[in-house]
């Protein structure tokens, strides 16, 4: 494992270490890499076919591959110049590869547990998938806040006696554009791109300013669809109320707090998979961001409170 690092410091990659070593830890994009290494160029079809595995787990994979492997017009991929000088480490590097991939193994399928890799996917293949689910997202936790009397500001849930309309619209609006900035922070200092700021400024030229903004309104389109946990509370209430259930007087606070627990759980998993598909992390350090995300959110609820 050393000698791979100190290979890596030597080679004149822009990348982060933490990416590297992730490239070179994770069984399924090391088997991309060296897949698309021994084919020199190959479609999207026939890699899946190679690899066997599944269409959102490929793509979310090649994803993060972006800096090593690149595709051309044909929507044909091969690596790029630093992907050949990895995949040359990796293929010189037998034993220890072979070692690395045994190691993997657990937290590979832990992550493919946590991380619904298929829900994302096609938010980052379409544009017009990431605007209407977004824009669809937005709408139904509105909805659900308005008719279930509650506003949200970041994980905090919060019953409103009074029903403003204006002000639960601003305060969700307020709350994704919020999260977007804290996530992509945090993300950025977890990851240890904050050292590299000219790895950071040379992707954003590369994609220009319409592709920057394209991916990040992708990525608050992923934040959309990770917070409708949070309606689950509000829509209870909704259920509760048509029908004169009477679930949330009979459980008490105590049936309150374990769904919002619950949503919150669910949400953070979502927000986990989000900022490691749009930020290009590894899934541990995304659900690290969404866990920092999480306590940031419960100190400012009880701060403002």
């Amino acid at each position: 494992m050393d000698e791979i690092r100190d290979e890596l410091d030597q080679q004149p990659v822009k990348l982060s270490d933490e990416e590297l070593l992730s490239l070179v830890r994770h069984n399924v994009r090391r088997r991309i890499l060296l897949t698309v290494g021994g084919e020199g160029r190959i479609n999207a079809s026939s890699l899946k076919q190679k690899l066997g595995i599944s269409t959102g787990s490929l793509y979310y994979n090649l994803r993060q591959l972006t800096p090593l492997i690149a595709q051309d017009r044909k929507r044909v991929y091969y690596l790029t110049d630093d992907g050949k000088r990895v995949y040359r480490i990796l293929t010189e590097q037998t034993e220890d590869a072979v070692s690395l991939q045994r190691g993997e193994g657990f937290l590979s399928k832990l992550g493919n547990i946590v991380f619904p890799v298929w829900l994302y996917a096609p938010i980052y293949e379409s544009k017009v998938v990431a605007s209407v689910l977004g824009g669809l997202s937005l709408f139904v936790l509105l909805f659900v806040l308005i008719a279930g009397r509650h506003n949200i500001f970041l994980l905090n849930i919060t019953r409103m006696n009074r029903i403003s309309i204006l002000d639960i619209l601003l305060e969700t609006v307020f709350t994704i554009l919020l999260s977007y900035l804290i996530l992509t922070l945090i993300s950025i200092i977890m990851s240890g791109r904050v050292r590299n700021i000219s790895f950071l400024w040379s992707q954003f030229k590369a994609g220009g300013a319409r592709g920057f903004a394209r991916e990040q309104m992708k990525f608050i389109s992923t934040l959309l669809v990770s917070f409708l946990p949070l309606g689950l509370l509000p829509g209870i209430n909704i259920i509760d109320r048509i029908f004169t259930l009477g679930i949330l007087e009979s459980g008490g606070i105590i049936f309150r707090d374990a769904v919002l627990v619950l949503s919150q759980t669910i949400t953070v998993i979502l927000l986990g998979a989000a900022v490691a598909y749009g930020k290009k992390v590894r899934w541990q350090t995304g659900l690290a961001v969404a866990l920092a995300y999480f306590y940031l959110s419960h100190g400012l609820g009880l701060f403002l409170r």
